[in-house]
């Protein structure tokens, strides 16, 4: 008997053993990316799939790891890995989901009753993963994020191929013609934008592969983002250089009444307000204010309206009236000349 247990131990850390499990095991550790919500269970179960082998626990789920007996000394090693395995199942399914397999206790039924449930026929899902494919369109995602949605559906898409691998002819020419489909849709959902290079591609003997054409048109979109940021940045320069030589017109257009110059008015004349100290200009200055300021005060002489009190203004006006009575006197005066009576006609009297 000690022998045999002695046995299960050594098997227990064995790390090749199904049975062990590593420290950094435990219920809640994160084994795939998402969860399964019926939708997804392809993509999940091919996940889970992956990590339970990394795990060393496929067997718990294909039913290879049989249930031993009670009275069996594997058999706590075995109830503690199937319950691990349970676990990591039902953490990574949706809750909606969950209340219909909780009670399960082999993981290996929880597995096959999932798959019942939730896996499609072949057909019907490889109808939607054609149509899928044949109408994806780049549109707003990059490159890459186009060119990884299209190889997700290739991969799911082959995925459902019974095709068995072979060394003949007849293996190459069907891959060749898989590879060619996958390059011509590729090719029909990039934007318009890439049409020059998808018509370079179209013309190469024989077509590269998907991977090296996914390489090319990375590549292409990258030196077009380069060309767009080089042209912001000469459109952002040449802004800034329209706003200045805007203010230097605006300047061009002032004129100063005072020295008849231009970019600057008569407020900021340095010939009538001076030159600033230090100024090439400032003697010069000093000695043409005089004759600058004398001709300014020249030209505003007769400008400026004499200031007369109310007083002076009445006067001015009584003799403004005066004058004009007495040149509408004078012709009066005039008139009482001699003149032209009867009595000065030559002729006979009548």
């Amino acid at each position: 008997m000690s022998g045999e247990r002695q046995t299960v131990t050594n098997s227990v850390g064995d790390t090749f053993d199904p049975f062990y499990l590593h420290s950094s095991d435990h219920p809640g550790v994160n084994l795939v990316s998402k969860q399964l919500n019926g939708d997804n269970y392809a993509t999940w179960s091919r996940s889970m799939s992956i990590a339970l082998s990394a795990k060393n626990k496929t067997g718990f789920i294909n039913g290879s790891i049989k249930k031993p007996s009670k009275d069996d000394e594997k058999f706590a090693a075995w109830q503690r890995c199937n319950d691990m395995v349970l676990s990591w199942i039902l953490n990574f399914i949706d809750s909606s989901l969950s209340d219909s397999v909780i009670y399960t206790e082999l993981a290996s039924a929880i597995w096959a009753d999932l798959k019942d449930h939730f896996a499609q026929n072949n057909a019907p899902r490889i109808f939607q993963l054609q149509r899928e494919i044949v109408s994806l369109r780049q549109e707003t995602m990059s490159v890459t994020a186009y060119f990884s949605k299209m190889k997700g559906l290739w991969d799911e898409l082959s995925s459902h191929s019974d095709l068995s691998v072979c060394t003949c002819n007849a293996s190459s020419k069907i891959f060749e013609r898989e590879e060619l489909n996958r390059v011509m849709q590729f090719l029909m959902g990039l934007n318009d934008t890439y049409s020059a290079i998808r018509g370079q591609i179209l013309l190469m003997q024989p077509l590269p592969p998907i991977g090296k054409i996914y390489s090319m048109v990375l590549q292409e979109e990258q030196q077009r983002d380069i060309t767009i940021s080089r042209e912001v940045m000469m459109t952002t320069h040449a802004r800034k250089q329209g706003g200045g030589n805007a203010q230097l017109k605006g300047r061009a257009k002032l004129h100063c009444t005072h020295c008849n110059g231009t970019n600057h008015t008569v407020d900021k004349c340095y010939y009538l307000h001076g030159f600033s100290s230090g100024h090439k200009y400032n003697k010069k200055a000093d000695n043409g204010d005089a004759k600058k300021s004398d001709r300014s005060m020249a030209n505003n002489v007769h400008t400026e309206a004499p200031s007369l009190t109310q007083e002076q203004y009445l006067k001015l006006l009584n003799l403004l009236d005066n004058n004009s009575a007495e040149s509408m006197d004078q012709p009066r005066a005039n008139a009482t000349g001699p003149g032209n009576e009867e009595d000065d006609w030559f002729g006979e009297a009548a």
